[in-house]
């Protein structure tokens, strides 16, 4: 069955179109702006080509409506030729939705998961949510980054300002945007919230655009599911977080954004592929299929082998020092260098001979993700990640109560001098 384009569709019921002939243009293949702007040639046409063969033919109310759709419709066609014609896409990728069919693509979300409605600042602005929701009627997602979203609330709230005068002539103005205030420019979270938080919007807004059924494989499905793209975010930030500690801010947020953009052109590759998998589905399936990425990743920056400049050194004890940008100056030549002072041996604060048997050992780390313990025991767990989840980390905990959490060696590998000294239990 031929399936008219749903903003076509709209614009005829804005314009009080009656259903039954909206009915009957789609059982004559008229399904779209351009097809409908194409039926007839001048609006005296409308009567007898289209009207009259209708259900609702000698209704002259219906034929006003039916002439200023075919007006207003082929203005719009009109206007996408023109932009053709000048090298420009057809349409504005980033422009907002109709107002009407911008409420019911919210309402049908609305509806679909029985939820009252996302908040202003969980949902993505207008012009995000036209461009996600043409790219998944398309069938056709774009890699748009994720720095670049905005949730309708910072879009609709104005930048706040201050003013601080210098002298008489100069003047300094501090503009703290997408909603940022000014007395909180200095307090800062990790940039690992931020991100997470535009990926909330982002990833929100595309269960909003893709919530509409499709058939794949001879199912019936949504072409983005809601607890898709949650599942893509929490494993996500599941894996993220484990790297907090180990390495600088700075890189931390680097890799994940391009460990994020990875799966993303790997999900692009599956949907507009042969199989055009559903867009919700090949994020997911990109995600599991990929986890080789992380490590990729993180050698080209220089975090798993050689520390780029901004990388911090893995220590035993899971402290680290920050490798400087640049090397340290030169010492002067016409001082003599003072000896370095004698550093007193410290004491650890566990026994490092405590016997195997009584090491002390955790189930889970942080964000209460489990420790896979056939990864530490004889049994051993299949395949660089755990099947059923978990975390293959070493799992004895050292000084200072901590959990090794260290991934490159189990609780049979774990060196007391290298890795640690471990806790009684």
């Amino acid at each position: 069955m031929a399936v008219m384009e749903s903003s076509f569709k709209k614009y005829l019921e804005k314009l009080e179109v009656r259903a039954d002939v909206i009915e009957y243009l789609r059982s004559s293949s008229c399904l779209s702006f351009e097809d409908f702007a194409n039926w007839v040639d001048v609006a005296g046409e409308v009567k007898d080509v289209i009207l009259q063969k209708s259900p609702a033919k000698d209704d002259l109310g219906q034929l006003a409506r039916i002439k200023q759709a075919w007006k207003e419709i082929t203005a719009i066609v009109d206007r996408r030729n023109k932009r053709k014609a000048e090298g420009m896409s057809v349409e504005d990728p980033d422009e907002p939705l109709d107002s009407d069919i911008q409420k019911s693509v919210i309402a049908t979300f609305n509806s679909a998961y029985g939820w009252p409605g996302l908040s202003n600042e969980e949902m993505g602005s207008d012009s995000l949510l036209g461009r996600i929701r043409r790219e998944c009627e398309k069938q056709q997602p774009t890699m748009f980054s994720i720095d670049r979203t905005k949730s309708m609330a910072k879009a609709m709230r104005s930048a706040s300002t201050r003013k601080s005068k210098l002298s008489e002539l100069v003047m300094m103005e501090v503009r703290a945007e997408d909603g940022v205030q000014v007395s909180d420019l200095n307090q800062v979270s990790h940039p690992l919230y931020k991100f997470f938080d535009k990926c909330k919007v982002f990833f929100n807004t595309t269960a909003v655009a893709g919530c509409f059924d499709i058939t794949w494989h001879g199912k019936t499905m949504k072409y983005v599911h809601w607890a898709q793209v949650h599942q893509y975010q929490s494993v996500l930030a599941r894996r993220s977080w484990m790297l907090v500690g180990r390495f600088s801010d700075e890189a931390i947020v680097v890799c994940v954004t391009a460990v994020e953009e990875q799966f993303r052109s790997k999900a692009i590759e599956l949907t507009r592929g042969e199989d055009n998998v559903p867009w919700g589905m090949a994020l997911v399936e990109a995600q599991k299929t990929n986890v080789e990425v992380w490590r990729e990743v993180m050698d080209l920056l220089g975090i798993g082998g050689v520390p780029a400049p901004f990388a911090v050194l893995d220590q035993p004890s899971g402290q680290g020092t920050e490798q400087p940008l640049t090397p340290p100056p030169p010492t002067r030549p016409d001082k003599w260098p003072r000896p370095e002072p004698k550093v007193r041996p410290i004491k650890a604060v566990a026994d490092t001979e405590v016997p195997r048997k009584q090491w002390k050992t955790a189930n889970m780390i942080a964000q209460n993700w489990k420790i896979c313990k056939k990864f530490n025991d004889k049994r051993g767990c299949k395949g660089k990640t755990c099947p059923d989840g978990n975390a293959n980390v070493c799992d004895v905990v050292i000084t200072g109560n901590k959990v090794c959490a260290r991934s490159d060696h189990n609780r049979a590998q774990h060196d007391p001098q290298k890795h640690g000294a471990p806790m009684r239990r």
